[in-house]
């Protein structure tokens, strides 16, 4: 007997890989996309700008969606040879800067990196989980469509160039982390395109079959023995009567099994009684026919 699993569960451990080869393409891609991923989403190095002339900076810095270089302004001129000089800080932890510098374009450059850190982070892990796994198919179809988003998100993190620290400025360019945003893209999509080709190996396939609890099996027919039942009374030379009952069973494959049964209706006594009673029920009718003559 095959052992059965409750219905929707996922099989795990059935092997070391279910997936096999198919399952290290999509690994190695989804790494590589969340690696860069989180780069791109907490470096400061998103773009530089350079002679801003904003708030009296001369100097050039580099700005990132959550983080910024720090620095120090002297005489409008970022001083950087410090010991926290140099080093990308929090917005609010910066020297110069506060809250009231992010403008528009970077929050919304902040939702999408985040959404896409944090959602793909979990995508990610559910999708290492393949590797002693078999998911059903709509959970790697929903991954590879939560993979396709957050490239997309990854993309649209470049709207943080709207900024006012880049557009005001006299020059400003894609620094690392900004240029890493649609690499990220490659590769979530990338990803995303590999799952949806993951394929079970042949054995994985059957054992999943097996632990899965399928519809109920019908018997027709033809697979079951057909019974055939004859009743038939004999009357004995004693005038004993009795039932005769013979079953026949016919199995699929021809053979047949004969069982007869036999019961006692009327035994002797009672047939002479019956008889006698018989016999006077038919006389009154004669007598009364004389006395009324």
């Amino acid at each position: 007997n095959n052992r059965r699993m409750p219905a929707g569960n996922n099989v795990c451990g059935s092997s070391c890989c279910p997936y096999g080869c198919s399952f290290a393409a999509p690994c190695v891609l989804s790494i590589i996309a969340m690696a860069t991923t989180w780069i791109s989403t907490w470096s400061c190095y998103f773009f530089q700008s350079e002679e801003s002339g904003l708030f009296g900076i001369t100097g050039s810095f580099v700005v990132g969606p959550w983080s910024v270089e720090q620095f120090q302004v002297v005489a409008g001129i970022p001083i950087k040879n410090y010991d926290e000089g140099g080093e990308c800080v929090l917005w609010e932890d910066h020297d110069y800067f506060d809250d009231g510098d992010i403008d528009a374009p970077i929050v919304w450059a902040r939702v999408f990196t985040a959404i896409s850190a944090y959602a793909g982070f979990c995508f990610w892990v559910t999708l290492l989980f393949g590797g002693c796994c078999t998911f059903k198919p709509v959970i790697l179809k929903l991954t590879a469509g939560a993979f396709f988003v957050i490239g997309c998100f990854m993309m649209l993190s470049l709207v943080m160039l709207r900024s006012k620290w880049c557009q005001d400025a006299e020059e400003c360019s894609l620094d690392g982390s900004g240029a890493l945003a649609p690499i990220c893209f490659f590769f979530w999509v990338a990803a995303g395109m590999t799952i949806c080709c993951m394929k079970q190996r042949n054995g994985d396939v059957d054992d999943l079959r097996e632990s899965s609890p399928g519809p109920p099996v019908t018997t027709t027919t033809a697979d079951s023995p057909t019974t055939e039942v004859v009743e038939q009374t004999v009357v004995e030379e004693d005038g004993s009567v009795f039932k005769i009952t013979t079953t026949t069973v016919t199995n699929p494959d021809g053979s047949k099994q004969v069982t007869e049964t036999k019961e006692l209706i009327q035994g002797p006594a009672t047939a002479a009684s019956a008889a006698s009673v018989s016999a006077k029920s038919e006389e009154i009718p004669m007598a009364e026919g004389k006395l009324a003559s």
